[in-house]
């Protein structure tokens, strides 16, 4: 599957990344969040227990302190290499 694209939908404008990896558009994740009663829950695309409230946003500034705190270093390695792909391919 393409690095810059949500992980449910295939589209090419990733904003969210959940804190098991998977990276979102904006509409795939307002849909999870729709059916999400609580905080904790299984992300619909790779099956992980997922904190909605530890999603990084991509368009935020201090991106590496959303990460840092968030994630664990297992994570952080998926997180930061999807994410340097959607940064590269933004400009």
């Amino acid at each position: 599957m393409n690095k810059n694209s949500c992980n449910i939908c295939s589209s090419n404008s990733p904003i969210f990344i959940l804190n098991c990896g998977c990276i979102l558009c904006s509409n795939c994740y307002e849909v999870i969040k729709s059916f999400i009663e609580g905080d904790n829950e299984k992300c619909y695309s790779c099956e992980k227990d997922i904190i909605l409230s530890m999603t990084i946003d991509i368009n935020k500034k201090n991106i590496s302190s959303q990460i840092k705190k968030y994630n664990s270093k297992e994570n952080n390695k998926i997180i930061l290499s999807k994410l340097k792909v959607s940064l590269k391919n933004n400009y």
